[in-house]
């Protein structure tokens, strides 16, 4: 096996001991708590994620809504700016989607 470089023994390499292996086990009641502890913090980190979604989502239909109607009601120079306003929220929103399904 040492004539092929892309190779390597492992029996070599313990018997040479330039290298060390440590392995540390923790108790089951340790790992356990570990375990709970990593599931409540990220219960805790989705929860927020999605309230601060809703609260932007809310702003963002807001911000549209307001747009739409300036568009609708508006004088041509508002129409321009609610429409290129418009326009800009949904392609973030777009980009956001497509995003949101190549994670």
């Amino acid at each position: 096996m040492a004539d092929d470089p892309g190779k390597f023994d492992l029996n070599e390499i313990a018997r040479a001991g330039k290298h060390a292996s440590t392995h540390l086990f923790e108790p089951p009641a340790e790992a356990e708590a570990k375990r709970i502890e990593a599931a409540e913090k990220s219960k805790y980190k989705r929860k927020v994620h999605f309230v601060t979604l809703i609260f932007a989502l809310f702003m963002v239909f807001l911000f549209a809504a307001g747009c739409v109607y300036e568009y609708v009601t508006g004088s041509v120079d508002d129409k321009k700016w609610a429409g290129a306003i418009v326009a800009s929220i949904c392609s973030a929103f777009l980009g956001f989607v497509v995003a949101q399904r190549l994670e």
